[in-house]
């Protein structure tokens, strides 16, 4: 079942894309078999499943309906209210929206139904035998080598809307159901805003940045494959994996906005990630956390050229820009093709 679900909602030509965008983002291996992982992820992780297309959900067990059980169902039984009221598949439409906004939606969608899945557990568990409660607490999570194999981009986003998703869908409601259901006529902008409640309530909105078509200025045989958003969490995912954790969170916790794309020749890729933040302050926070990134990467430090920094390995060219609010990075297999792309990022005027 799983493995036709995640082909019909996964097909390869998509897969090919994702792969190649990760892969210059640092974050998977070229080689990984992105459809396998994921496949492999969903297989030994999910205990339930709603499907807003069918409006039904399975929930996965060994023929006892136990408490984990129940409490499974409580979850995906919250997914389908949802659906009814809200339709789910319109609110994440990830044809219209960009990829941090899809994860904060779904972040509210997963956290509404844990907190209701949590408190439905406390008053079963209140009711359960001795038994049940010590199979539940004796329980060993299956899946959890092939999770902790799975790279972290993709381990992040599969535990973000639950963790933070059902923090922020708590610390908004502060016990009222009722603020919750107004959370989805008025849902959170960015994984900025899951992060950090306080600025989805101060209506703090992300920055919306554009980027030049590059296509003329690279050479035709360059064509896009992704015009995207990172946004506040996966860009500390995407530092952490060179950086401490620490220093990921806190570089990324300016962020305003961003955009990149990401453009292939034959075997070459390159990234245009353009970068907004909240003051000059966390813009210079970021640059010199993605200087060391860059360094460590590379295996050398920065050659300083005006306001430029460059890394350059033996089939890769890495360059950062960053001037008042606003950081450009652009990741190429040269320095022609990366001097072009910056020079072209550099001249594009984003709106304040």
């Amino acid at each position: 079942y799983m493995a036709d679900e995640l082909a019909e909602e996964y097909p390869p030509e998509e897969v090919e894309v994702d792969t190649r965008v990760l892969a210059v983002l640092d974050l998977i291996p070229e080689d990984l078999d992105l459809q396998q992982v994921l496949l492999d992820l969903y297989s030994s992780q999910v205990l339930g499943l709603y499907d807003d297309e069918e409006n039904s959900f399975i929930v996965v067990n060994e023929g006892e309906f136990d408490l984990l059980d129940r409490v499974t169902y409580a979850h995906e039984y919250v997914h389908g209210l949802q659906d009814e009221h809200f339709d789910l598949t319109t609110f994440i439409d990830e044809d219209r929206m960009n990829d941090d906004e899809a994860l904060a939606r779904l972040a509210l969608v997963e956290g509404d139904a844990t907190l209701a899945m949590s408190e439905y557990f406390i008053a079963q568990a209140s009711q359960a035998s001795p038994e049940e409660l010590r199979a539940l607490i004796e329980a060993t999570p299956e899946g959890q080598d092939v999770l902790e194999a799975a790279p972290a981009i993709l381990r992040a986003t599969m535990e973000f809307p639950y963790a933070y998703g059902t923090e922020f869908v708590s610390t908004i409601a502060a016990g009222d159901w009722a603020r919750v259901d107004a959370l989805f006529s008025d849902p959170p902008q960015s994984t900025e805003q899951i992060l950090h409640p306080e600025k989805y309530l101060e209506r703090d909105e992300p920055q919306i940045l554009s980027l030049p078509p590059l296509t003329a200025t690279l050479g035709a045989e360059w064509y896009k494959i992704e015009d995207n958003t990172l946004g506040e969490f996966q860009m500390g995912v995407y530092l952490d994996e060179r950086l401490d954790v620490e220093t990921a969170a806190a570089a990324s916790a300016g962020w305003g906005g961003d955009r990149y794309a990401v453009y292939v020749r034959d075997g070459d890729a390159l990234l245009a990630l353009v970068t907004a933040w909240d003051s000059d302050a966390e813009q210079e926070e970021f640059a010199g956390a993605y200087e060391d990134w860059a360094s460590a990467k590379h295996g050398r430090e920065a050659r300083v050229d005006g306001s430029v920094r460059w890394w350059t390995s033996d089939d890769e060219v890495t360059a950062l820009l960053a001037r008042g609010r606003e950081a450009i990075v652009v990741i190429g297999p040269d320095v022609d093709v990366v001097t072009r792309a910056l020079e072209a990022l550099a001249s594009q005027e984003q709106e304040a």
